[in-house]
């Protein structure tokens, strides 16, 4: 996730305060509110990605501790993540927000066309122009502004990844395009 500098710290206090409400109890974490990883190898998969950043000096600050045993992942945030840490190369799929900072957004731009496409692109902002230029700029599978996932809850529009991230488009009537196989018939004169 890209933060403006100018608000970073206040938007990793809410975060944080944020995560601690949702998922613990009397300040510790309640293991039985967050889903498991699938199995030991994608916990181990996700472990490595944090490693992997911390290595190349990120700051991790978990909310409780992990369950290797049990497959679960504290809720974790990432700050000074470095570009070409493993997390930033790789899908996710577990409870980790990498926080990368930025003061003009061309080096947002600049990094999201230099690398693969999002499966889903969240801006948050008031410039509508400003909002403007980061959809001129980039690509992406689907868009919410000024909110979370908006795109995918509609089931009337499509909803689908580009390039890396996936191909195609589901939900509704798209996905049923998508996933029938219309035949195209061409007959020239007549047959017998």
């Amino acid at each position: 996730m890209w933060v403006h500098r100018d608000v970073r710290d206040e938007f990793v206090k809410k975060y944080l305060a944020a995560v601690e409400n949702r998922y613990c109890r009397d300040g510790v974490l309640a293991a039985e509110r967050l889903g498991k990883l699938v199995d030991r190898r994608n916990f181990d998969r996700v472990s490595g990605y944090l490693d992997d950043a911390v290595a190349r000096g990120a700051e991790m600050i978990s909310i409780g501790d992990s369950d290797p045993q049990r497959r679960i992942l504290a809720p974790t945030l990432l700050l000074n993540v470095t570009t070409d840490a493993a997390i930033m190369r790789h899908e996710i799929f577990g409870p980790i927000l990498p926080v990368l900072d930025f003061t003009e957004m061309s080096t947002v731009t600049s990094w999201l066309q230099d690398n693969d496409k999002p499966l889903a692109m969240y801006v948050f902002g008031r410039d509508r122009e400003a909002i403007e230029n980061v959809l001129a700029a980039t690509s992406s599978g689907g868009v919410s502004i000024n909110g979370w996932a908006l795109h995918f809850a509609d089931s009337r529009l499509p909803f689908g990844g580009i390039g890396g991230s996936g191909m195609g488009r589901y939900h509704g009537v798209h996905g049923f395009r998508e996933l029938s196989h219309a035949r195209s018939v061409v007959s020239v004169g007549t047959a017998e």
